[in-house]
């Protein structure tokens, strides 16, 4: 980067990102600072030899260069750009065991963010068959990064889903690989936060979202969203726990679901005001709800059975009357079966940004978790109003 001021001076350059090895196409996330007084930026792609007779094809495209700080190092991790033919979205790669093809696509449903998600399907795969589809990207060796996404499974048998990380050092050899997820249960979008930590002297990881077969004749679809790869480790569970994020009609927030009682409409909205942090928060209102009556919005995560949680956020209520808000856990294992469930938090007065937190352990054998805020009436008649914002669910340490 070279920046320059406006009487055309030079005052001031970075370089952000270098590489020195081969590799098919690599996704790069560096940010950048112009100096004081920049009012022009050149972007330069360049090449540089290290001795003579130096030699090279470089290749870029989807370059991208926007305010503030982009913190997701992967290209189109939504899928929101399909302009391809493979059924894999753009900036992705995808790879499968030789003799039985997988099917790729990029669909409009099941979504759980924008409009969009990357599915892959598999029939009769032999036993330890796999397929998946993967990106590569740039990383330092020996720093902490965190993935995150969505995953829903449908029709899985004698397979497991997985979330494999490749290491690569500058000369293109394989030095390292970790599998940080793996799940082998029929789910709807089930949340996933996984910290990782490419091995030293790595420069390229490769994120895959493999189908494994684990006996013969293996089928299944998984689809995939809302991926995250950043730097650093980022503890909450959650995706969009803030619901900054709504591109649904819906009134739920990306990532969210919504469950209530039969007969009775409820009313979701993703509003500017009450906000606690950030630009909005998730709200819900009741009205005439008979009695045992309730209206919820969840997300399912991972997690592991036995182990302790702990559940923040911050609540405010209007209008309250007859009725009273929850914090409910239910938990399944990986058969999807229900195996417990408690309920750490109820409130039933009004009140302005109210923060709670609570500890919760699930019981051993569970892999799902479903987290709901809820709305319960108490006696016919009941109505009110919710707001919820500032969700935080993380492993307790």
């Amino acid at each position: 980067m070279h920046y320059f001021d406006n009487n055309n001076s030079f005052i001031g350059s970075e370089t952000v990102f270098e590489y020195g090895g081969n590799v098919s196409w690599l996704s790069i996330n560096e940010q950048v600072r112009p100096v004081a007084k920049t009012v022009r930026a050149r972007l330069h792609f360049t090449i540089i030899a290290l001795d003579n007779d130096a030699s090279v094809s470089l290749t870029v495209d989807s370059v991208t260069f926007q305010k503030g700080e982009q913190n997701n190092l992967l290209f189109n991790p939504g899928f929101e750009r399909n302009t391809r033919t493979s059924g894999i979205a753009d900036g992705w790669g995808n790879w499968g065991s030789a003799g039985v093809p997988a099917h790729y696509r990029v669909v409009t449903t099941p979504v759980s963010s924008e409009k969009q998600a990357q599915q892959m399907a598999i029939s009769n795969l032999p036993k330890d068959g796999m397929h998946n589809f993967f990106q590569d990207v740039a990383v330092t060796g020996g720093q902490p990064y965190t993935l995150s996404a969505q995953i829903a499974t449908a029709n899985l048998s004698k397979a497991k889903v997985q979330v494999i990380m490749h290491y690569f050092d500058v000369n293109n050899n394989f030095i390292g690989s970790e599998t940080p997820f793996e799940y082998s249960g029929n789910t709807v979008w089930l949340s996933i936060n996984e910290q990782v930590c490419p091995v030293a002297k790595t420069v390229r990881a490769r994120v895959h979202f493999n189908v494994l077969a684990v006996d013969n004749n293996a089928s299944g679809i998984v689809t995939v969203d809302s991926v995250t790869f950043q730097k650093g480790e980022q503890s909450n569970l959650l995706i969009n726990p803030g619901f900054e994020s709504n591109t649904r009609t819906s009134g739920v927030a990306d990532g969210w679901g919504n469950w209530e009682s039969a007969g009775v409409n409820a009313n979701y909205r993703v509003v500017t005001s009450p906000v606690s942090s950030g630009k909005h928060a998730q709200q819900m209102s009741i009205s005439n709800l008979p009695k045992d009556g309730m209206h919820t919005f969840f997300q399912d995560v991972a997690v592991t059975g036995g182990q302790p949680y702990t559940l923040s956020g911050q609540i405010a209520t209007a209008s309250l009357s007859k009725a009273k808000v929850q914090v409910i856990m239910h938990y399944f294992d990986v058969n999807n079966n229900f195996i417990g469930n408690e309920t750490p938090f109820e409130y039933s007065d009004n009140t302005g940004w109210k923060s709670f937190q609570v500890q919760v352990k699930p019981p051993a054998n569970t892999v799902r978790a479903r987290v709901h805020f809820n709305l319960l009436a108490l006696e016919d008649r009941a109505s009110g109003t919710v707001t919820v914002d500032s969700v935080i669910f993380q492993r307790l340490k």
